[in-house]
């Protein structure tokens, strides 16, 4: 099966993160709002670069989190007002 046929799984919340020392992997188990559960195993490698990409991410989605931050690097200013 591609990639393109699968759905997307809509995680409303991660329930747990656990380290696989004996396969050295992680899983992540997510849950969507029909309390559906999710689980993602990723070689030590693929958590690694999971883990940058989070790290990256963060302070934008903090930002995000809290509303628009116009004028600051990394958002788009509003389109002029045509009044």
């Amino acid at each position: 099966m591609s990639l393109a046929a699968k759905p997307t799984f809509d995680a409303a919340t991660v329930l747990a993160l656990k380290m696989l020392n004996d396969t050295r992997r992680m899983e992540i188990r997510f849950v969507d709002d029909a309390g559906i559960e999710q689980v993602v195993s990723l070689p030590a490698q693929a958590a690694l670069e999971l883990a940058r990409l989070t790290l990256d991410a963060s302070a934008f989605l903090e930002r995000l989190k809290e509303g628009p931050a116009l004028g600051q690097p990394g958002f788009a200013s509003p389109p002029p007002s045509q009044g």
